[in-house]
């Protein structure tokens, strides 16, 4: 009977120990980004981006030097660059998203369409990268309103062609807002002789959300009604708005500011163009992309780790300096010592993310063609 009751008692044990040892292994041995030691992870991370040879993008020698700064700092991890530089690389990154053989990081959004969530870890994952955050990114991130973390931003930048309206005679404010921005349209459209030369340009279409901030705050009327305008505004097929304005072929021109890197670099090469750089003329700062980076799931913590510090040495202060190469704006509060007017155009206090889904602003575009007509 003895017996039969250590035998009982030794089965509830071993039941008891089978059920809960994982789950306590698992609170021992669970993922802290906070470890002290550098990762030991003897192998290879792979990384899928839309990086851009061209002069113009700059992002693919963005990358590799974030790649070579990684590789220094932790020398037994190689990293692995997947191209994502195709005319359907959306379509080519939601597969890969979604196939076993997926990356270990991976951008978000691609040509404004998100990748599949399914082996990627939960907003959960980011939480720890807030305190390396501005305000605004750290409280998105806790509030989990990003699916992934974000890395830089862009907003529409306004930029004036300062030799042609020395030519027109009009004075340019030291800063601009709502009224007197319109006022400088309205003057500059009537003194303009030459229909070759728009007062403003900006790319409007169906497949990108930088008019936006015009039409939420009822301004794209004021816009349509300059005669100085390309014909078919509201329905551009090419976006060539920068490189005309280059050639002066517009006085007023509305970007991404990661456009600016085509300008910067004809002025780098002795360029003619004199231009100023402003933000929106509102008080609202209006966020038209965020570049964000996910992470997809593993079972090898020391990958892991790998992982996380890729993705926290995104948010170095060095790599957060070198988004001004490739003109983008820093989700940490660093200021840019390069390209100085770019500090111009960080969010203000009141900030509103426009649309970053290609359904969201298919479906704006179509509201503010059926409001204008």
């Amino acid at each position: 009977m003895r017996n039969k009751i250590i035998a009982i008692s030794l089965f509830i044990i071993l039941v008891f120990f089978i059920i809960y040892f994982p789950r306590i292994t698992d609170k021992i041995y669970k993922f802290s980004p906070d470890v002290k030691n550098k990762s030991s992870y003897n192998g290879v991370i792979t990384i899928a981006d839309t990086v851009k040879r061209t002069v113009a993008g700059a992002q693919f020698g963005f990358m590799n030097k974030v790649i070579y700064n990684y590789e220094t700092a932790y020398p037994d991890v190689r990293t692995e660059l997947r191209e994502l530089k195709y005319g359907d690389n959306s379509e080519i990154a939601v597969k890969m998203s979604s196939s076993d053989n997926h990356p270990d990081i991976m951008t978000y959004y691609i040509n404004n369409i998100c990748i599949d969530n399914k082996y990627i870890y939960s907003s959960d994952f980011y939480l720890p990268y807030a305190d390396d955050l501005s305000e605004y990114f750290a409280s998105g991130l806790k509030n989990n309103s990003y699916n992934a973390l974000p890395v830089s931003y862009e907003v529409p930048a306004v930029l004036i062609n300062t030799d042609l309206l020395k030519q027109l005679n009009i004075d340019i404010p030291k800063e601009i807002n709502r009224d007197n921005f319109f006022t400088l349209l309205t003057s500059i459209d009537s003194a303009l002789g030459n229909d070759k030369i728009y007062s403003l340009d900006l790319y409007i279409s169906k497949n990108n959300n930088i008019w936006e901030p015009f039409y939420i705050n009822g301004d794209m009327s004021k816009i349509t009604s300059l005669k100085h305008i390309r014909p078919n505004l509201l329905n551009v097929e090419n976006d060539n708005v920068i490189s005309s304005f280059a050639d002066s072929k517009s006085a007023i021109c509305v970007v991404p500011v990661s456009q600016m890197r085509t300008l910067q670099n004809i002025k780098d090469k002795g360029g003619s163009t004199s231009f100023s750089v402003y933000a929106l003329p509102y008080e609202t700062t209006y966020i038209s992309n965020i570049s964000f980076y996910a992470a997809f799931k593993t079972d090898n913590l020391l990958k892991q780790y790998a992982i996380f510090s890729f993705l926290k040495n995104l948010l170095s202060d060095n790599t957060q300096l070198m988004l001004q190469d490739i003109m983008h704006l820093p989700v940490k509060d660093v200021a840019y010592d390069k390209y100085t007017y770019l500090n111009n155009l960080k969010y203000r206090k009141k900030c509103v993310l426009l649309d970053l889904d290609s359904e969201n602003i298919n479906k704006c575009y179509n509201e503010m063609i059926q409001n204008i007509h």
